[in-house]
């Protein structure tokens, strides 16, 4: 390993997601710090003092023509001052804008709670879902599951991983490895304001009280309500569904999207699938009635009325 070389570059921001997902190092960017093995050990790299802002990039090279290198990269992040609060709520890709996928992140109890609503390669709707620690400092991270159920079991298997870096309560960096690819986007909040102007929020994480036949993330805000509603289909597959309408609505329309997964691209479209009944306790309990027929690739139905509970924290109001 000593005849490796580590070059660390840093692309700002603002010029990191031209290409997004695409999570290559950018045509002409500059090395911020070099090192070369010594010792029979590879090479490291101590920044301190303060780091700039930006996206690093480890970039590798063996100066050893005749022998090939088996290389582990390690990164240690530390940090100091005031962590930025993770608000909670749904996001939604600031870098590519109106692909109709996005993800809720949300503090319940002492964890993070992640849920991403995105496509799977054929364009079907599906979910995954993360959950780890609430931990000190601005970047959050977690194995990714994608979960199916048979009607009697709800079984997670590990398809990745996901990252996330508050830049501020409205900027956020998204990254993830999925099934063995790498992607990243440059993530925006949805309204976080409560309906009409009051101090009582309904957004966040709701689900029936027990575990297996999924949730909904909700969001309210002064003009509008939004529900995603993570479940599953007759085949026990993840598929989400969307009902959007104003707050003051009771019933709201069922739609589902077809689209491409996070490192691909193309056309969106969507077809009503059918309604869904809400009513409110209060902004921790309540009703709600599903009558949905999914349409291919998905499969199944569902017409039943299920009682709700607020699952995430009760979130302030940001108006």
């Amino acid at each position: 390993n000593q005849a490796l070389e580590l070059d660390l570059v840093r692309v700002d921001f603002d010029d990191a997601f031209a290409s997004a997902p695409d999570v290559s190092l950018p045509a002409g960017a500059s090395p911020v710090v070099s090192a070369g093995g010594s010792g029979g050990a590879g090479p490291d790299i101590t920044l301190t003092g303060g780091v700039p802002p930006g996206r690093y990039h480890a970039v590798v090279r063996n100066t050893d023509g005749a022998n090939g290198a088996s290389i582990r990269i390690r990164a240690d992040l530390t940090h100091s001052g005031s962590a930025i609060d993770n608000f909670g709520g749904l996001w939604e890709p600031a870098s590519r804008p109106g692909i109709n996928q996005g993800f809720e992140f949300t503090p319940a109890g002492g964890n993070n709670a992640f849920l991403w609503y995105t496509y799977e390669a054929d364009g079907s709707p599906v979910w995954y879902i993360a959950s780890s620690p609430i931990v000190d400092g601005n970047r959050w991270q977690a194995d990714l599951f994608r979960f199916t159920n048979d009607g009697e079991t709800q079984a997670g298997t590990r398809v990745g991983d996901v990252a996330i870096s508050l830049l501020d309560e409205n900027d956020a960096v998204l990254s993830w490895t999925l099934f063995g690819e790498a992607g990243s986007d440059r993530m925006q909040p949805l309204s976080r304001s409560c309906p009409d102007g009051g101090s009582e929020s309904y957004t966040g994480l709701w689900y029936r009280g027990s575990d297996g036949l999924g949730g909904a993330s909700i969001i309210a805000n002064v003009n509008s309500q939004a529900h995603i509603h993570y479940l599953y289909d007759g085949a026990g597959e993840p598929r989400w569904l969307l009902a959007p309408g104003a707050f003051t609505d009771t019933v709201f329309p069922m739609l589902q999207f077809q689209g491409f997964p996070p490192n691909g691209s193309g056309n969106v479209t969507s077809s009503t699938v059918g309604n869904v009944s809400v009513s409110y306790d209060d902004n921790e309990s309540g009703v709600w009635e599903l009558d949905y027929r999914f349409v291919s690739p998905a499969r199944g139905g569902v017409t039943r009325s299920e009682d709700i509970v607020r699952l995430s924290n009760e979130l302030g109001c940001n108006q």
